[in-house]
């Protein structure tokens, strides 16, 4: 496979840049903490990424780079500087991966959903490591970096490389759709909800559940699947749970035993007929 080639450096006009189908969406206070620090320095230190599109006419794509173009956008900047690439569609989606996952300030959810891509698209890359992919990974020195950068990962953001595996078959489960719901909640949703969420099979239930959790109307899965299933409880009348209970043992009597009991209380089954009669005539 051809590696991916610089093409060149140079200011190129906001207008000419693409944005699309971003992973992550800007986080204004990471825009604001960019213009403070251009303020002081003077300078935006890092370039954006662009992808030159050859099936596309020559386009532009941004690969990394939205706070910074989102700044620009807010000083009424006409350009920006930016290193333009020659790569295909995996490569600058890895591009976006690794840019993405470098950021400590990845909220739970973000990890996951990036990790996931990030597996994805090196599996795809690399077929062989597919179906265990940590000792597939293993066994291909082309794929340590993927290894590594799973225990740089785990140790930066002071988390087992078990929990990176978890968070990989959340970001696997989850919907394009359902990933922008759950942005949408007031706070960054944890690795507790996640994980629960992930062990609803049925799409319709899990959306029905993220709805709540981002509503409000649920702080936790359980929660919510609750409130879409309550239990039914039967408020029965205790005349009726007794009835019910004399004659279930009355059922199970043995007929000398029923015998008997007429026998020895036949005056008072006699008068509760007679009082029966009474209330049934006068109605």
């Amino acid at each position: 496979m051809r590696e991916p080639k610089l093409i060149e450096t140079r200011r190129v006009k906001l207008t000419e840049i693409i944005s699309e189908n971003r992973m992550r969406p800007v986080n204004e206070l990471a825009v604001d903490t960019l213009e403070k620090s251009y303020n002081e320095l003077g300078v935006l230190i890092e370039k954006i990424q662009l992808r030159k599109v050859a099936h596309r006419d020559g386009v532009l794509v941004l690969m990394d780079g939205s706070h910074r173009m989102a700044l620009a956008h807010r000083l009424n900047w006409d350009d920006i500087k930016a290193d333009i690439w020659d790569c295909n569609d995996d490569q600058a989606a890895l591009f976006e991966v690794d840019s993405g996952l470098a950021n400590a300030e990845l909220s739970t959810l973000e990890l996951a959903i990036f990790l996931a891509k990030k597996k994805r698209i090196y599996e795809k890359l690399h077929p062989e490591t597919k179906g265990g992919v940590a000792g597939g990974l293993a066994r291909q020195n082309s794929a340590s970096d993927i290894v590594s950068f799973a225990k740089s990962v785990a140790e930066k953001r002071d988390i087992s490389e078990r929990q990176i595996q978890r968070l990989v078959a959340i970001g696997s489960s989850l919907s394009p759709m359902e990933v922008a719901d759950l942005n949408k909640m007031e706070k960054p949703v944890s690795l507790a909800v996640l994980q629960d969420l992930a062990k609803i099979d049925e799409p319709i239930i899990r959306g029905d559940v993220i709805a709540r959790l981002t509503d409000g109307k649920a702080s936790k899965v359980n929660e919510a699947l609750e409130q879409l299933n309550p239990k039914k409880k039967s408020a029965k009348n205790p005349k009726d749970e007794a009835y019910s209970k004399l004659f279930q043992a009355w059922k199970r009597t043995p007929k000398a035993v029923q015998r008997r009991f007429v026998d020895e209380n036949k005056d008072d089954l006699f008068g509760l007929i007679a009082d029966g009669e009474v209330t049934h005539a006068s109605n």
